[in-house]
């Protein structure tokens, strides 16, 4: 349970490619769940819940991430972001081309964020995920 509490509620270290793509679908999984549990008590507001909150435990989990290849895991609110951009663009008939275009681009930040191989050896941000201690 320590373990799930540092990757989820704490941004400092390193996460490599496979662990942070699974805690990331873990954590959807969560969200799915917790947002038809929430919309059905709570109607529209119970999904806006949900989403607020999962976007601590998604940060962190970018934050990891970005610092595996050397970056500031602050960005990680740049990327969160876009994805609101995006969304509420689509809120707006008249906006749908442009939410298309934004939710295009976080589309592709995020795989690259997923698929950037991480620094080799220690970086900034700590040793290498996996990396024996000794």
């Amino acid at each position: 349970m320590d373990n799930l509490k540092a990757i989820y509620l704490s941004n400092s270290g390193r996460l490599a490619r496979l662990p942070y793509f699974l805690y990331a679908l873990g954590l959807a999984v969560a969200y799915v769940v917790l947002m038809f549990l929430l919309a059905a008590i709570l109607g529209h507001l119970g999904i806006l819940i949900a989403y607020l909150l999962m976007i601590f435990p998604f940060f962190n989990l970018m934050a990891k991430r970005l610092q595996d290849f050397d970056k500031p895991g602050k960005w990680a609110w740049g990327v969160i972001a876009i994805g609101v951009l995006g969304a509420l663009l689509g809120l707006s008939e008249s906006m749908m081309a442009l939410s298309g275009l934004v939710s295009l681009l976080h589309l592709i930040v995020a795989l690259i964020i997923l698929f950037m191989p991480g620094t080799p050896g220690a970086n900034s941000y700590g040793p290498q995920p996996g990396a024996a201690a000794g």
